[in-house]
């Protein structure tokens, strides 16, 4: 069985107008089960600290034209795909090669 743990994202509340600020956004916890498929080769990873980059501004108004990436959606956690972070390793079903990149 899974153990289930504490999740906490970071929710946009709605499209922001100027600057962003922190009444935009909020933090919402829930529970996820920490669980990989028997035949993945995936990794768990906890995420310790995200970058938080300046292309994220663009990402949370509501544009009426086309862009290289879409924005969050309100009430969505605002996930990125481009971003960076510090993590953990918390489960892993496959050996790991580590690159440090400079």
């Amino acid at each position: 069985m899974a153990e289930e743990v504490s999740n906490k994202q970071v929710v946009l509340k709605d499209y922001v107008v100027g600057f962003p600020k922190e009444s935009d956004m909020e933090v919402k916890t829930s529970n996820i089960n920490l669980k990989l498929p028997e035949d993945s080769n995936g990794i768990l990873l906890k995420n310790l600290y995200l970058s938080c980059d300046p292309y994220m501004r663009s990402r949370m108004t509501n544009r009426d034209r086309a862009s290289y990436v879409e924005s969050f959606l309100p009430g969505s956690a605002c996930a990125q795909s481009r971003g960076l972070c510090a993590a953990r390793v918390v489960l892993c079903l496959v050996a790991i090669v580590v690159l440090w990149l400079s």
